[in-house]
């Protein structure tokens, strides 16, 4: 009898790379988009799921510096009350165990007795739920509640590395199985108790990475720059202050391109002086405002062919962190992370998450903190570039 399996995602983006590996294990494959099935953002769903979030950022923050960052620093409401609510709550379960846990518990009952009264799929039919997001809904803790009482398995197949380390909360109870694809992750993850059973898998990701060559030109230093999410006035200033500093360099022959966050406004490259720069708008193309899965299936071969041909065009990748940069130096391309994002209270965004604290000691990577001497900087790093995608990340692919 075929495997029936059910894809819980929160976005197309991140539904289309394992329905489509599903697909191909000759599975019986259906999906729920958590943003489109009673979730009316799939951020935060409910008071009360970022009240439990809040208590379990507060448990993990002992062992993971990144729920500290996101229990403690960040807010989580534009509503002061609540955000200090959500920050006492982190406070609580961080500094007194049992507190915490008497707060889960009857929390975690509230909830568990709204989602028994949320009508979502019936799942009866099915071998098996994945789940790709960080799990902020209704949706997604209804779909994980019914299997869990179903005894279904319960796999998590995270979307993104920062996901899995410093995203997901998962307060009903822990996956039957979870999928990783770097020591890296890994590593993370055997931290965090929703992740019992670590499986090495392929990043659904991967199947574009595997097309990627590096290409060469006459162009002499090619930098690729991966935006986060951030004003558009502060893109801007990050591209004038590449700019300025590959004219007092007096390096010739230097490409960058830049490629902004899929939520971000389009930066003004409309400039004479920026000579040195070209967009890339592969995150632009509104891949989860599809009308449905085939458009987004469309938009997301321009986005998979686009990254290919900027990734086989890049001596250097600069990012403020994000998934990218594990992508990149596993297929040979240095990477440095541009710790200077001023939403974050302290300059050393770099320091608030493991996941890029573990990457320190990689030699392909290097964390700055300004501008000064950036492109000197890339430089140097081009020199750690190489051909070979690594020996991990092949295997995982040759596994899958």
């Amino acid at each position: 009898m075929n495997k029936r399996i059910l894809i819980c995602a929160a976005t197309f983006s991140q539904l289309i790379p394992v329905y489509d590996h599903m697909l191909k294990k000759k599975y019986s494959v259906d999906y729920i988009l958590a943003s489109q099935s009673g979730a009316k953002d799939t951020q935060a769903n409910s008071l009360l799921i970022k009240m439990l979030r809040a208590v379990e950022f507060g448990f993990l923050s002992n062992s993971l510096f990144s729920m500290y960052h996101v229990g403690f620093i960040q807010n989580h409401s534009k509503n002061y009350f609540f955000n200090t609510l959500l920050k006492s709550l982190s406070y609580t379960s961080r500094k007194s165990r049992p507190s915490g846990k008497l707060i889960k518990r009857l929390l975690s009952r509230i909830l568990k007795f709204q989602l028994n009264y949320f009508k979502t799929k019936n799942i009866s039919s099915y071998d098996e739920i994945i789940f790709t997001g960080i799990l902020t809904t209704k949706t997604e803790l209804a779909l994980f509640l019914n299997a869990d009482n179903k005894n279904i398995t319960t796999t998590y197949w995270p979307a993104n590395w920062d996901n899995a380390s410093s995203k997901c909360i998962n307060p009903l109870g822990s996956f039957t199985k979870s999928y990783y694809w770097t020591e890296e992750m890994k590593a993370l993850m055997e931290i965090v108790p929703y992740y019992k059973i670590l499986i090495p898998g392929a990043f659904p990701r991967l199947r574009y990475l595997q097309k990627v060559s590096h290409v060469a030109d006459e162009v002499s230093l090619r930098i690729l720059v991966a935006l986060s999410q951030k004003s558009l006035d502060s893109s801007n200033k990050i591209i004038s202050n590449l700019n300025s500093q590959i004219e007092k360099c007096g390096i010739k022959n230097v490409q960058i391109t830049i490629r902004p966050h899929p939520a971000s406004k389009i930066p003004d490259i409309n400039n004479s002086k920026l000579n040195h720069i070209k967009l890339s708008t592969g995150d632009l193309i509104g891949i989860n405002k599809s009308s449905n899965l085939t458009d987004a299936k469309n938009k997301m071969k321009i986005y998979e062919d686009e990254i290919v041909k900027v990734l086989s065009h890049a001596d250097i990748l600069i990012c403020e962190g994000g998934t990218l940069i594990l992508e990149a130096i596993n297929i040979g391309i240095p990477s440095i992370i541009l710790s200077i994002n001023p939403y974050n209270p302290t300059a050393a965004h770099f320091n608030n998450f493991d996941h890029f604290k573990l990457l320190s000691s990689e030699e392909s990577v290097k964390a700055v903190f300004s501008f000064h001497r950036l492109i000197e900087n890339c430089q140097k790093l081009k020199q750690n570039k190489n051909q070979p995608i690594s020996e991990d990340l092949k295997l995982i692919i040759d596994q899958n």
